[in-house]
């Protein structure tokens, strides 16, 4: 199934869970970003809400499917910086 934006707001209104499964379409980009990989170039990858529904699941679908073979490396916090007064 091919889903435009225009077709995902036709489904839904609020970007909270995903509204198309990609597994598939998922696992093909990580059987690629393996070949990839193993060339040494890095990849940066980036996910909307327009891809799947909700774009952090998608994420999280992405590194369910890279277990083997793709490194990711884990997602890093910025630190934290509290102000003071004076800021």
């Amino acid at each position: 199934m091919k889903a435009t934006t225009r077709g995902f707001e036709r489904v839904t209104t609020v970007w909270n869970r995903i509204v198309v499964d990609r597994t598939a379409e998922m696992t093909s980009w990580v059987d690629v970003c393996k070949k990839i990989q193993r060339r040494g170039v890095t990849i940066y990858g980036h996910f909307n809400n327009h891809y799947a529904g909700f774009g952090p699941a998608s994420v999280q679908l992405f590194r369910d499917a890279s277990k083997t073979g793709l490194e990711i490396p884990p997602v890093a916090s910025p630190p934290v910086v509290e102000r003071t007064f004076f800021d």
